[in-house]
């Protein structure tokens, strides 16, 4: 595995007006499908394969993370979620740590350790389609973060030129639809919380109240299933893994209020 971290922006080849033009792509973009049509659009135009989007969650945690717009193979990034390649990706690692840009290739050789080497992680991104690519640290104001990526089929050398001519545009454009993505997960996240009904709101404010799901359940007078049917939906509707996340979005991001029913 190959990295070379980009810390000058000093090449530009693509024209300002395919930079005007996808830029604004995403300026007035409200859903996730329109946010895919524009990245469809911003591979197209600098001459990449694939692209892909990743939010992290407001927790902080390496291994809750999703891409928000992607044509990647499905089954990659699944591979890559069941086998936690989070951990031992450089390319992940470095976008979470460091704010510049890093362009990337794998090897040809396959490690065949045991534990899943770097070199291996890449050769198997290989035989999915993926041979090379950039990838953006992205930072919000709420700490919110991300990673933008494009990428190649090709390895780096056939498709070296395309990358770094692509590097300042696109470097220009990834705050562009990093805003997009947030306002995006954001009108996701008020529209779930909208559609709570009243029973899942109660579970929720128990749960953030500390009480068990057996303890909602004799509370609401419910089996403890259907307690944990209504947080499930919650979760959903809310983007989130679990109800800590719940009661942490709601509260931080919806001004969410807990009830003060007093238990019966």
């Amino acid at each position: 595995m190959r990295l070379e971290s980009m810390t000058q922006i000093d090449k530009v080849d693509g024209s300002s007006k395919d930079l005007f033009s996808c830029m604004s792509v995403f300026t007035n973009i409200r859903s996730t499908d329109a946010l895919a049509a524009g990245l469809e659009k911003v591979a197209r135009v600098y001459g990449f394969d694939w692209y892909q989007l990743i939010l992290g969650d407001s927790s902080g945690s390496e291994m809750n993370v999703s891409p928000i717009a992607s044509n990647l193979p499905p089954t990659w990034w699944k591979q890559y979620k069941d086998k936690k390649f989070s951990r031992i990706d450089p390319v992940f690692t470095h976008c979470r740590l460091r704010s510049t840009p890093v362009i990337w290739w794998g090897t040809s050789k396959v490690t065949m350790a045991v534990r899943v080497s770097p070199d291996r992680l890449m050769a198997q991104a290989a035989r999915s389609g993926i041979g090379s690519g950039i990838s953006f640290p992205l930072r919000g104001a709420n700490s919110e973060w991300g990673v933008l990526s494009l990428m190649c089929r090709d390895a780096l050398t056939h498709s070296q030129c395309r990358i770094e001519s692509a590097l300042a545009p696109v470097r220009l454009l990834a705050d562009v639809v990093f805003e997009a993505a947030c306002l995006s997960k954001r009108n996701f996240v008020v529209s779930g919380a909208r559609s709570m009904t009243n029973r899942e709101d109660e579970c929720l404010s128990w749960c953030a109240q500390g009480k068990t799901s057996w303890e909602i359940a004799q509370i609401l007078g419910i089996s403890e299933r259907t307690v944990l049917f209504h947080m499930q939906n919650v979760s959903r509707k809310l983007g989130v893994a679990n109800r800590a996340q719940a009661v942490a979005k709601a509260i931080s991001e919806l001004n969410w209020s807990i009830r003060s029913d007093p238990p019966p």
